[in-house]
């Protein structure tokens, strides 16, 4: 595994949804990349600050302007 591989697969990870071949090449890698190492320290600091946040609710036109731009984006990449 590489470290563009890693960073693609840290969801399954995280889920507990690579397999075990796929498990043993992240745990190698891991073992050896000091800068992936890093990003997933990053990423657990992330995942566990967003969890504590108290969502709110987004003011209609907000929510309607990320709805569109959420389209657009949907559609560009159908493309």
């Amino acid at each position: 595994m590489n470290c563009d591989e890693l960073v693609e697969r840290v969801t399954d990870y995280h889920e507990g949804a690579l397999s075990r071949t796929d498990r043993a090449r992240w745990d190698e890698h891991v073992g050896v990349c000091v800068g992936c190492v890093a990003h997933l320290g990053a990423y657990d600091v992330t995942v566990r600050l967003v969890s504590s946040v108290d969502p709110e609710p987004l003011p209609d036109p907000l929510a309607a302007s990320l709805m569109a731009i959420h389209r657009q984006w949907v559609a560009s990449v159908g493309t």
